[in-house]
């Protein structure tokens, strides 16, 4: 399990201003798709995050997942409940995942899946 710099499991809240900042840090070092994204990797933190909204909202319908950098270039995950309408619930939590391997599909997947095969 990964950990984050207080001990505990990798999930911070945070607010919408530094969710904003942390995929900014990350758009200005992306390297764009060069062929459609498939799918993406989500990680066992993002997972609990999602939990934790669920227990927050037990009506959320879905749920959005950014990527993010820290200044470190760490790579983080931003989770926000979804409404009905789509739109990200910004006035409820929101947390930050320490998230090394998320990312979309390509680059991050499984080259020997069969799902995977074009």
């Amino acid at each position: 399990m990964i950990t984050n710099e207080t001990g505990g499991t990798g999930i911070t809240p945070i607010t919408d201003t530094e969710a904003k900042t942390l995929l900014t840090k990350y758009i200005s070092t992306a390297v764009k798709p060069t062929s459609p994204v498939k799918g993406v990797f989500l990680d066992r933190q993002q997972l609990d995050a999602m939990n934790k909204l669920v227990q927050e909202n037990p009506a959320v319908p879905g749920f959005r997942v950014f990527f993010g950098m820290e200044v470190s270039g760490a790579k983080v995950g931003i989770v926000v409940g979804v409404n009905d309408a789509n739109q990200d619930q910004v006035t409820r939590s929101i947390f930050k995942t320490l998230s090394p391997k998320t990312g979309p599909c390509p680059p991050v997947c499984d080259q020997a899946s069969p799902i995977n095969q074009d």
